[in-house]
């Protein structure tokens, strides 16, 4: 099953993301790409989203940056002159963080979104620790 039809609290974790996108101001467009070997996960999609005809369901490519791809093609078909990409797997993006995405992709023409790590990462090889990342920097 894919990770973005996992339950979280009683809807699939892809409809958290989608919600949070519909109910932005900021956003003019929803463009949901799915997976066609799927396709039948979202059919209903636009009753569960309340998307009130701001959404378009496009079906994807073999892989994801020809998902990606895909769905820019259509945004650009409905008149969109900028766009963000969101994989839908991560349920907790806030309107906050996509108004603060918006206006730094404005200002600087693409950005990537991204939280500070708390994890100490560490990197082995041959099963030894040869170094230990600084949080700072991940």
């Amino acid at each position: 099953m894919l990770k973005q039809l996992e339950l979280l609290n009683g809807e699939p974790i892809y409809l958290h993301s989608l919600k949070t996108a519909l109910g932005s101001s900021e956003i003019d467009r929803v463009v949901l790409v799915v997976p066609v070997s799927h396709a039948a996960a979202f059919a209903n999609v636009e009753q569960h989203s309340g998307s009130t005809g701001r959404l378009s369901v496009v079906m994807g490519g073999e892989h994801r940056r020809d998902s990606v791809f895909l769905g820019l093609l259509k945004l650009r078909d409905l008149g969109m002159d900028h766009a963000i990409v969101h994989d839908a797997a991560r349920p907790y993006v806030t309107s906050e963080i996509i108004e603060i995405t918006i206006e730094a992709m404005i200002e600087r023409g693409a950005v990537i979104v991204a939280i500070p790590g708390v994890d100490t990462i560490t990197s082995a090889r041959d099963g030894v620790v040869d170094s230990t990342n600084h949080r700072e920097n991940l």
